[in-house]
Parts: C-alpha cells; structure tokens; sequence
C-alpha cells in the first residue's frame, strides 16, 4: 500500500499498539477459569488477533482500495474487542485497574488507525468516510452518545439539512 515504503506491517505503529493490546488482554484472560475462557476469552482473543491479521493483509494487498477495505476490517475487530470487553467488565472479570489500561490503549490504536486510514485511502475514494466524533472514544464510558448538535441522541444515519431546507422549515 502506499505509504508504507516497502516497511513489513510489524514496523508499523498500528500494528505494535495492536499486539501491545492484545498481550495486555492475553494476560488478563489467561487468569480467568476456563468455563470463562472459552466463554469469552476465545471469542475476545480471536476479535483482537483479527486487528492484527487485517493490519498484516491490508499491507499485502496490491491495490490501494483493497487495502483500505481490510483496513476498515480491522477497525471493526477493534470494535468487536470493545464489546468483548465490556462483556467481560459486567461479569466482573477484568479489574478496575487492567481496564484504565486497556482504554488507554484501546483510544490510542483507534485514533492511529483511523488516521493509518486517512492517510492510505486515495483522494478519490469517496464513499464511506473515517471521521468520527471524538465522543466515539467513549471506551466503556456508558453514557449515552450525543450529537454535538441540539444535545439529542447519536445517529449516524441522520442526514444534515441543508441551507434550503432549513429555510423553508423556518417560514
């Protein structure tokens, strides 16, 4: 892909806070009882790796698209480990102290690879935008999203008005 310059993707930041992530979670779910391990530690385990793994083939893939398509895979997994973690945080399994590390982590990797994305994806591209809101950092925050506008609920699949719309909603 471009921007890489020929680097192995394990030379890549993105892809050493992964494995920083998913050592930290490794170590967490190796202290648990097995009946819990294989409840939800497997499953955690396998949507970290998948970070990884999505990282490594977004580099090997010849075109740029391509690439940025398992890009956008990858920041998935990050957002399956997420739910995982909460899962995990209900069932009172992970301590309050290993979880203020894995938000830290957890932030830092989807800031860097949502910026890896900007930076990888062409300028024509279009489509599917990587700008999120900084409030979609809430890592296991359990507040309720808000939209920066009107204080009112998240959703991404409200379309803005625009101006002429707004002009006739208002005479």
């Amino acid at each position: 892909m471009s921007g890489t310059h020929g680097r192995s993707f394990a030379d890549l930041e993105i892809y050493q806070l992964y494995e920083s992530l998913s050592d930290r979670l490794w170590d967490i779910v190796e202290s648990w009882d097995y009946r819990y391990q294989k409840r939800i530690g497997d499953q955690m385990l396998d949507a970290v790796d998948s970070i990884g793994a999505n990282i490594a083939e977004s580099i090997g893939r010849g075109h740029v698209r391509d690439g940025c398509r398992f890009l956008f895979f990858s920041r998935g997994s990050l957002h399956e480990t997420e739910h995982w973690i909460r899962v995990a945080k209900r069932r009172r399994l992970i301590p309050d102290e290993a979880l203020k590390e894995l938000r830290d982590d957890f932030v830092i990797l989807a800031k860097k690879l949502n910026a890896f994305i900007r930076k990888q994806r062409p300028p024509d591209a279009g489509g599917t935008r990587v700008k999120e809101e900084e409030e979609e950092y809430g890592f296991l925050a359990f507040a309720e999203r808000r939209s920066f506008r009107n204080n009112r609920p998240h959703n991404p699949r409200r379309r803005a008005k625009t101006k002429s719309q707004e002009l006739r909603a208002k005479s």
